[in-house]
């Protein structure tokens, strides 16, 4: 607004409403502080704990500048917000009007207001996208710093500036690669070292890999290479052809130099296996094993004429011979059918209903949890934490959330295979699994399994015997 600072903008708001509130016996019970795009409830945190509020009926009124300060989004987002706002009966106050959703006039406003904000989102986007585009042929840095940078601004442009801690070990993985280490070698190197990325616990392979492939690192700007699009609650990415793509000289420095960037770009040319998958079904636990320790899928690996079952996660678990927990699958399957035939009604309603509080129980957790998350954005808004501390806390409230989400589901896998109406359904699936298996063919074998077992957690500690592992299987 009138070439105001974000911050200046946020006080002169927060002073007109304050005034306003004081000026008609307003009393203020929470304030909801948010720089974050109208279009997406999703990217809102606190926006979501206000609905939350609203949804519980604990105001009789929300105060704000304008009406597209809670929504110009998409007709799907408005009516999301309207909806908690007229069910609870709580009306939208601005310095202008109050508006009372279970009013018809004032709910036609408020549609025909949200249409108008939704048209000059659009407009604001066009201009936005224009201006991005300008500012990237010019050799801006729009998105966030890689490793190895920082962001700043220079004589109005954004860009980046080195930032030596992190880029002495980006000079280390060229330098390694180019010598013909591997990516994975070079990421257990890293971390020995010390290194970490910014948003993970510890290198990685494809890490790696990604750094070696982006051209930042000699002075390079790349823009428009992925289409991102959002279907129901996630975000999904699309690589668009390389004919799209912006590729310009950058204002910031280089931390590789061509010579050795050229030199890895030949090898990764070389090494490249285009991914092969030909659609068939090559092994009967396809997709149904995760790791117990990090929640990743586990892989296949063949080695010494054996096959194997691994976690994708350098030094988390150790592996087990395909066959061993094959068989152990099976065996397992067996003793759940006995106990879905042999077990009475009456304890299995009681493990039901004590599985059911523990379920609820965590659910409070994890809601609390998210609501902290939520406000983490708020202390970094206000300057309580810094950039640094903010992303720390958020790895380990997004840690946090991704483990308590997982348990979450073993216990409502649990709580379906302990309930009366799906027993005997689960036992016939089990059964029909068990007298067909051994004549089917692979793919049957994965079929079959995948109507009974929704999914297996494997663990393994090390120095263990090689059937020395355990295994969690929930039934669908």
């Amino acid at each position: 607004e009138d070439g105001l600072s974000v911050e200046e903008v946020l006080s002169r708001h927060r002073e007109t409403l304050e005034r306003y509130a004081v000026e008609h016996g307003i009393r203020i019970v929470e304030t909801f502080r948010e720089v974050m795009s109208g279009e997406s409830l999703v990217t809102r945190p606190e926006m979501l704990r206000l609905l939350e509020s609203v949804e519980a009926g604990r105001y009789q009124a929300v105060l704000c500048m304008d009406l597209d300060r809670l929504s110009r989004g998409g007709t799907r987002e408005r009516g999301l917000i309207w909806e908690a706002f007229k069910e609870s009966g709580t009306l939208i106050v601005t310095p202008g009007k109050t508006y009372d959703l279970n009013s018809e006039s004032d709910e036609m406003l408020v549609e025909f207001g949200g249409l108008l904000a939704n048209m000059e989102l659009r407009q604001i986007k066009k201009r936005m996208q224009r201006g991005k585009l300008a500012e990237v042929r010019e050799g801006a840095f729009l998105v966030t710093a890689p490793y190895g940078y920082r962001n700043v601004r220079i004589d109005r442009h954004c860009t980046l500036e080195i930032h030596e801690p992190e880029a002495r070990f980006v000079r280390m993985i060229f330098d390694w690669y180019a010598s013909g280490i591997g990516c994975e070698t070079i990421a257990r190197h890293l971390t020995q070292m010390g290194a970490r990325p910014r948003r993970a616990a510890e290198f990685r392979g494809v890490t790696v890999l990604k750094m070696l492939k982006n051209p930042a690192y000699i002075g390079k700007v790349q823009y428009n290479r992925e289409q991102w699009s959002r279907k129901e609650n996630r975000y999904l990415v699309k690589v668009r052809p390389e004919s799209e793509w912006i590729v310009v000289d950058g204002i910031h420095p280089a931390i590789v130099d061509t010579e050795t960037w050229e030199q890895c770009q030949r090898i990764l040319k070389e090494r490249y296996k285009p991914p092969y998958h030909d659609g068939t079904v090559k092994t009967s636990l396809m997709g149904l094993v995760r790791c117990r320790n990090c929640g990743g899928r586990m892989g296949r690996i063949t080695h010494g004429g054996e096959q194997y079952l691994y976690c994708r996660k350098p030094g988390c678990c150790v592996s087990s011979r395909y066959d061993l927990v094959e068989r152990r699958v099976l065996d397992s399957l067996r003793q759940m059918l006995d106990t879905l035939v042999m077990e009475p009604d009456a304890r299995r309603v009681s493990a039901a209903a004590e599985t059911g509080e523990r379920l609820k129980t965590l659910r409070g957790v994890l809601s609390a949890e998210n609501r902290k998350k939520a406000r983490l954005f708020d202390f970094l808004e206000s300057g309580t934490y810094t950039e640094t501390m903010f992303r720390e806390r958020m790895e380990a409230a997004q840690r946090r959330i991704a483990l308590l989400s997982r348990r979450e589901k073993e216990l409502l896998a649990e709580l379906n295979a302990l309930s009366g109406r799906n027993a005997a359904q689960q036992a016939a699936t089990i059964n029909t699994l068990l007298h067909e298996y051994a004549d089917a063919d692979v793919p049957k074998r994965n079929a079959l399994l995948k109507e009974a077992v929704d999914v297996i957690l494997y663990s393994k500690p090390r120095g263990a015997s090689p059937d020395g592992f355990h295994l969690e299987i929930f039934l669908r």
